[in-house]
């Protein structure tokens, strides 16, 4: 796989300047190489003479079992705490520790947490969000580098984890800079599987076609006859194809997906701009003009918080919006209701029932995917500078972030729903399931549960899925091609220049495929994004091997 180089350059975004406000800390010195095996000492502790027990450790690290430990946390708190934490609470006398939760809007997350750093407040426990921040607060040297012998002493379980899922060098391929660990990506493991490739099935019938599309043709076959053959039976000319999320298998039958880096030959390669998506976006070009697709695609398939709307109302035969936790059917382990799923059922029940998951349709070529996320998605923790000063503690909040998360399917279902036998049970299979039906994310986020405190991985249906779940994913092709970002570290010139490239593509895509402007501007395009930052970024997602 292709990484960056190390030697990390200032990026101009907006928030290094917030930063820089009151005056930034000089930037991160240069450290030893290290970046060896896990188990290897990092160059903060081997450059540090110091006692140590039979583990190797430094003794400074070992926590006081007489302390009561205070620790400042970020995380994703959807609203701020009631009058009765209970989840809170459990955990604090569990483990005798206090949390100093931050309450932070998270719809200006990024803004305002910015504005607390450049005041002077670094939390102990860091989110960082758009994780293309990261290296901004890297460079203000505000950044703790994570021991890696402390960190697989302390938190055994969380190394472990991260090892079998990612691979035993995830603690040296990401988030490391000069030698050092500085960050911990969280695992999000719904996302071993990619996003829906969802029919209407009852269309499908209405229009004769026995079983889902298998190539990009017959796909094609099957969205004209959603546009044209009056699918929902209603006597009007009222449908279509598809939307803006369901282009992702259109594109992902040429080979690429136009958002996201790719290894081609082996090199990274944006897929954007790759010569295959001219010809993906002349047959979407096509399909607009014949009123196939959507041509209100532009403003997306979402409204409010829900995913899909579209399908949902029966507009759009086809769809990709949303991840599979949106549609699939109720499971044991699954406290949540699939909202998009619930949506459609109040509407069309029927229609409901005889949804069709399918795998993409294969292309020219034979190629055939549609988007998956990373399994480390766009948010990193970090650790406050300020710990250096305080290794004990920082070692009790290690221990306490691996007892929550990774131990126990039980721990990590009452950080997540709440209180054993008051919110939650354990079922026939071993896995989760609720007391209480009408269980909600934002209460329990008001109890400190949620992803409040339990932040590292999302909920205990990740931990341990049930076989029946897992069986009936495994039969609807959700882990097969599924198309990821490439990219492993964020690039250093990325904020700077991402948001116009984005808005550069988005144009340009959306002006060819109106008709706005001929197919031959694609050519155009692809030197506009290069010229506007785009080459800047190829090399330095190339920079090293």
């Amino acid at each position: 796989m292709v990484k960056i180089f190390s030697k990390i350059l200032t990026a101009g975004l907006v928030l290094a300047l917030l930063l820089n406000v009151t005056g930034c800390a000089p930037k991160q010195k240069d450290k030893d190489s290290g970046g060896g095996e896990i188990s290897e000492t990092s160059s903060q502790t081997s450059s540090t003479v110091a006692k140590t027990d039979s583990s190797g450790i430094p003794e400074k690290y070992k926590p006081d079992p007489n302390k009561q430990y205070t620790f400042s946390w970020t995380s994703y708190q959807m609203a701020p705490l009631d009058s009765d934490p209970y989840i809170l609470r459990y955990f604090e006398e569990k483990f005798n520790v206090k949390f100093d939760l931050w309450y932070i809007d998270m719809s200006k997350y990024a803004e305002l947490i910015a504005l607390r750093v450049a005041s002077g407040e670094v939390p102990d426990l860091f989110r960082i969000q758009p994780a293309t921040n990261f290296l901004n607060y890297y460079e203000q040297n505000i950044l703790m580098e994570i021991p890696r012998d402390v960190l697989e002493y302390y938190a055994p379980e969380m190394v472990a984890h991260y090892k079998e899922l990612i691979g035993p060098d995830v603690f040296t391929k990401y988030y490391n800079f000069d030698g050092g660990l500085y960050g911990i990506p969280v695992i999000q493991h719904k996302n071993i599987y990619r996003k829906p490739v969802l029919y209407r099935g009852d269309w499908l019938k209405n229009v004769g076609m026995e079983k889902e599309p298998d190539t990009i043709e017959e796909f094609e076959k099957a969205m004209y006859a959603f546009a044209h053959e009056d699918p929902d039976r209603n006597g009007k000319k009222d449908t279509y194809g598809l939307s803006k999320e369901g282009m992702s298998v259109v594109y992902g039958a040429y080979g690429y997906q136009p958002n996201i880096w790719t290894e081609k030959d082996g090199r990274l390669v944006f897929g954007g701009i790759q010569p295959e998506m001219k010809e993906a976006l002349g047959l979407l070009r096509k399909w607009y003009a014949d009123k196939v697709l959507d041509p209100e695609f532009v403003t997306g398939e979402k409204v409010g918080s829900l995913l899909g709307v579209p399908f949902i109302q029966g507009r759009i035969g086809f769809t990709c919006a949303g991840a599979f936790h949106n549609w699939v059917p109720s499971f044991p382990g699954r406290m949540d209701v699939s909202p998009s799923r619930a949506e459609m059922a109040k509407l069309n029940p029927k229609a409901v029932e005889e949804l069709v998951f399918g795998k993409p349709p294969a292309g020219p070529n034979g190629a055939r995917g549609v988007l998956r996320d990373k399994f480390f998605g766009d948010l990193v923790y970090s650790f406050g500078k300020q710990l250096e000063k305080e290794p004990d503690k920082f070692s009790r909040l290690l221990q306490v972030i691996n007892d929550i998360h990774f131990v126990s399917l039980e721990e990590n279902a009452t950080a997540y729903y709440g209180m054993e036998g008051r919110d939650w049970k354990l079922n026939e299979y071993g896995t989760v399931d609720p007391v209480n039906p009408n269980w909600k994310a934002l209460e329990a986020s008001k109890k400190g549960g949620h992803i409040v405190l339990q932040c590292f991985n999302y909920g205990p249906m990740d931990f341990k899925p049930s076989p029946v779940f897992t069986e009936w994913m495994d039969k609807h092709y959700f882990r097969e091609y599924g198309m990821m970002d490439a990219l492993i570290n964020p690039l250093p010139s990325i904020s700077k220049y991402k948001a116009e490239l984005d808005k550069l593509r988005e144009e340009a895509y959306t002006q060819i495929i109106t008709g706005d402007k001929p197919l031959e501007y694609f050519d155009e395009y692809v030197q506009k994004w290069k010229k506007a930052g785009g080459e800047i970024l190829e090399k330095e997602a190339n920079s090293e091997k």
